[in-house]
């Protein structure tokens, strides 16, 4: 009876699971063309101000270094040439903040001369400024900013791989030292979700190719690194976007060709997906998300000096309703805890929940798990739940319930229960349940519930055999 009821609760759980899933919503994708660069090139960096993509520098056919910017508008599929860099480089690194582009680092010559040099570009006065210079000269390195903080991470100098961190605060014009990222490495690709900063791929040697696969997180708010899932495949020379809570990384090079791959990291499950081939493999291009698209534009077709006009972009379209899937929400990702008189145990497909109690007042025995649903999709959400519940001494009713767990709301607050169902006492028997969950639980912290209500001294279990959340 017990392995039954370990059932239940697992389809409980399976619910929370897969809400994760949902944060980076089921998704259709296809590749179309944009209108081509004005100028063909590689080993460029890109940002957007809102519809605005600025590419910026690289190399043309000869090696020579540029100070070329172009702008490219998502809604008018145009292009446009602005002022130029007030100094030529390749493999650079962009990011925007607060209405202006911020361009650090990269090499002012093909003969891998590294600078540290910070040039601010104000789109209104079409006007290129310089910043205090970044600590480490330093090219083929990431800059992303998060929360008014510009962060250069990674690179190579004239020497070697680097696994420096440093930030910059455009308020006081000042750099300060953050801890290192764990791999030392160059031509990575990065994005940031959840005010996380995410270097994925690189080559840790500064010229041989030598390609790693090391995914690594950094949390700007603990200032801690934490590894986290390893790229599929081992790449350099790529360039990433994030859209939800995905990011997309496209292209790299090796030794004898380049690579038109996509791979997807969810960072809410920690897992990667395959996803549609670029059109056009490549290396050294700039990857740029606006709303659904990711537009990637530029690199060389083929390893080392080669160049393209290529402008290829992927919309992330959510499924239809003729696209409904069904998510398998029983895992071993997420740990159930026990409060108040009650025992969990779970394994990959069953959680199983006893409550027992000594006492004649009435208890609230429970299994609960803290998470956060996040989704730019307003889809509804189906839970199927097979379960099986029973008293073996004494009487109590079952309960499944979600609440805020936002810190601003006081746990007896009513005001905190979002959703909520009782449970049917099945004696042991096998029940199917479906439930609507409103919308209203997403991109919140939330804590769902498993409850046995006793109003005496007993032993109730709860067993969840098969849980599944059904998108559409």
């Amino acid at each position: 009876m017990r392995e039954l009821l370990v059932a239940v609760i697992v389809s409980t759980i399976l619910i929370i699971m897969i809400i994760p899933l949902i944060t980076s919503p089921a998704m259709a994708q296809s590749w179309s063309q944009g209108a081509t660069i004005l100028t063909p090139r590689v080993e460029i960096t890109a940002s957007n101000i809102g519809d605005d993509i600025y590419v910026i520098g690289g190399l043309d056919k000869s090696g020579n270094t540029l100070d070329v910017v172009e702008v490219y508008n998502v809604k008018n599929n145009s292009w446009k040439s602005v002022a130029h860099l007030p100094q030529g480089l390749n493999h650079p690194a962009a990011a925007s903040y607060d209405g202006k582009i911020y361009v650090v680092g990269g090499f002012i010559s093909t003969e891998w001369i590294p600078t540290n040099q910070l040039f601010i570009y104000d789109p209104i006065k079409n006007q290129w400024t310089e910043g205090n210079p970044m600590p480490t000269p330093r090219g083929a390195l990431n800059a992303l900013f998060v929360n008014g903080t510009l962060y250069a991470i990674g690179g190579q100098d004239n020497a070697k791989s680097l696994n420096i961190n440093e930030a910059y605060d455009p308020l006081t014009n000042n750099w300060i030292s953050k801890p290192s990222m764990p791999t030392a490495r160059n031509h990575a690709a990065s994005a940031t979700v959840d005010n996380k900063i995410y270097i994925t791929g690189g080559r840790a040697g500064p010229y041989a190719l030598t390609n790693v696969n090391a995914n690594e997180m950094y949390d700007t708010e603990t200032e801690k690194w934490t590894a986290v899932e390893p790229m599929p495949s081992k790449r350099s020379g790529t360039a990433a976007a994030a859209i939800n809570n995905s990011f997309f990384v496209f292209g790299g090079e090796d030794t004898i060709k380049t690579d038109a791959n996509n791979e997807e990291y969810d960072t809410q499950d920690g897992k990667w997906i395959s996803q549609e081939p670029m059109p056009t493999s490549r290396h050294g291009l700039a990857a740029v998300s606006v709303d659904d698209r990711i537009f990637v534009i530029g690199g060389g077709p083929k390893p080392s000096l080669s160049l393209s006009d290529v402008n290829e972009i992927y919309t992330i379209k959510p499924w239809g309703l003729a696209q409904s899937r069904e998510i398998n929400l029983i895992d071993n990702k997420y740990t159930w805890k026990p409060l108040v008189d009650t025992t969990v145990s779970q394994n990959q497909s069953n959680l199983h929940i006893v409550v027992s109690t000594a006492h004649n007042d009435t208890k609230y025995g429970r299994a609960f798990l803290p998470v956060q649903i996040n989704s730019t999709m307003n889809k509804s959400l189906i839970l199927n739940l097979d379960y099986a519940s029973q008293s073996a001494r004494g009487n109590a009713t079952f309960m499944a319930e979600i609440r805020d767990n936002s810190s601003e709301v006081t746990d007896n607050s009513s005001s905190k229960i979002l959703w909520y169902n009782r449970l049917n006492n099945t004696n042991g028997q096998l029940s199917n349940e479906t439930y609507t969950i409103p919308n209203n639980i997403l991109n919140r912290p939330v804590e769902f519930r498993l409850y046995a209500i006793t109003n005496g001294t007993g032993e109730h279990i709860l067993a969840v055999k098969k849980a599944s959340i059904m998108i559409h």
